[in-house]
């Protein structure tokens, strides 16, 4: 287990670079992406916020390790209502599904992280749209709600 957890590099990314600005970004061009490799990140700083770049097999890993996360949450939820309902009703049947419960959360194996991912297709929102609907694009003059 503990070998396992060294494998893991995700956990473990080091800062390759920094830009303060966009501009900072834009005018060092794609070679600036050179340093930023497994096991790296890089930080874009803008107006807009903070953003981080790595590599696609560190965001497989990330991605594996979150959904591992989110996995182990929902089994331990149902793991402590389990306990919950052993307590209020102490008999063989209720224990019993505490116990299958325990051992369902040992079984569970790791999920497979993968090299790359499927690039999502954006959607022609227009398409949809009918002649006579109005296309609002400036948020000053959406109506709020008082």
């Amino acid at each position: 287990m503990l070998g396992e957890q060294q494998e893991q590099t995700a956990t473990n990314l080091k800062v390759a670079r920094n830009w303060k600005s966009f501009e900072d970004f834009r005018k060092a061009g794609a070679k600036a992406l050179e340093p930023v490799k497994e096991g790296k990140i890089a930080t874009l700083k803008t107006g807009t916020g903070d953003y981080r770049i790595m590599s696609e097999q560190d965001f497989q890993n990330l991605y594996g390790l979150a959904c591992d996360v989110a996995r182990l949450q929902g089994g331990l939820s149902v793991v402590l209502t389990a306990a919950r309902a052993v307590q209020k009703h102490n008999d063989p049947e209720t224990v019993q599904v505490l116990i299958q419960t325990v051992k369902m959360m040992g079984n569970l194996s790791a999920l497979p992280s993968r090299e790359d991912f499927d690039h999502p297709q954006l959607e022609d929102s227009y398409s949809e749209l009918e002649d006579d609907d109005e296309i609002i694009d400036d948020p000053s003059l959406v109506e709020r709600p008082v």
